[in-house]
């Protein structure tokens, strides 16, 4: 959406959804750039924790309209200028659920790797053990409705190929 000069005096007058995902192509590497935040007068980002979480299925399927199933690396987003209130641990979860969610409707990538930056992880903002705990159950879980998935009545969904 365009907004007037006046209410955004700075930056790009077109605006992009939330979600929106723009992807740059260059010596065989792909680069996803995501719409996570809106900026405002004051040049300050930020989105709403609801809003955050409303964006992720539409960032994987932005992802998944553009990918060549490469392996996919990203950052813990919304945890910079977005200004969500959710903590790291928690966005990193949302990320995983999210991505399993979107991975049910149709596989798009072989491998999601979420990095945390060395002061993240310096200054302990990631509970590692309780991080792998969650992903053992949610992976456990995924792997179960992925089984239920291929082996009961069609849902119109695609389940990714088990390996």
């Amino acid at each position: 959406s365009m907004r007037e000069r006046n209410t955004k005096p700075y930056g790009k007058q077109k605006e992009y959804s939330l979600g929106t995902v723009a992807s740059i192509r260059e010596n065989g590497a792909v680069g996803y750039f995501v719409a996570v935040a809106r900026m405002n007068a004051n040049r300050t980002a930020s989105v709403g924790d609801q809003e955050f979480l409303d964006l992720l299925p539409r960032m994987w399927n932005g992802i998944r309209e553009k990918s060549d199933y490469e392996k996919l690396c990203m950052p813990i987003i919304g945890s910079g200028r977005a200004r969500v209130t959710f903590s790291r641990e928690e966005l990193i979860m949302e990320l995983v659920k999210s991505f399993i969610a979107a991975s049910l409707e149709g596989r798009f990538t072989d491998s999601l790797t979420i990095v945390v930056s060395d002061e993240d992880f310096l200054n302990g903002h990631v509970d590692f053990k309780r991080i792998g705990s969650f992903l053992e159950h949610e992976c456990a879980f995924a792997h179960r409705s992925i089984s239920r998935h291929n082996t009961t009545r069609p849902t119109g969904r695609h389940a990714p190929p088990t390996s």
